[in-house]
């Protein structure tokens, strides 16, 4: 057997690389889509916990709290949560002199979710918006 005979044509690897570059085309972004619909559902379930931590709050206390928590820091502290950080942007603050209070969650996309009202989820903006959104029952996708 010749050296010839054991090694690849130069046809046969360009046509080996273009075959990648073709499924890394196809693969890529379709992963990244599943990253960002997990980045927004891993928002709503900690939103949900926000949510249930005021709820508790208010069932101790009489009412929301009629302060302003800024970031997810404080949000843990004046709940007694323990929600985890991550890249994104978490605030509650009181509406309508503290019966009601409002939490929501800035993506580094631009996109929000929030909930106020007890019960009302719904999320908008950004660039992209919302990932999942109108795969979501979550609403209120394109407003504000």
């Amino acid at each position: 057997m010749n050296r010839a005979e054991r090694s690849f044509t130069l046809l046969e690897l360009i046509l080996v690389v273009i075959l990648i570059g073709i499924m890394a085309g196809v693969g890529i972004p379709g992963y990244q889509k599943a990253i960002e619909k997990n980045e927004e559902r891993t928002a709503v379930v900690k939103l949900q916990a926000i949510r249930a931590g005021m709820i508790i709050y208010k069932a101790k206390y009489g009412n929301y709290p009629a302060f302003d928590m800024p970031d997810l820091t404080s949000i843990n502290q004046n709940l007694g949560l323990s929600v985890v950080p991550d890249a994104m942007t978490y605030q509650c603050f009181p509406v309508d002199g503290g019966d009601i209070n409002s939490c929501k969650v800035i993506s580094p996309n631009g996109w929000i979710i929030h909930w106020h009202n007890d019960d009302i989820i719904h999320c908008w903006g950004g660039a992209p918006p919302c990932p999942a959104c109108k795969d979501s029952a979550l609403g209120g996708c394109g407003s504000g």
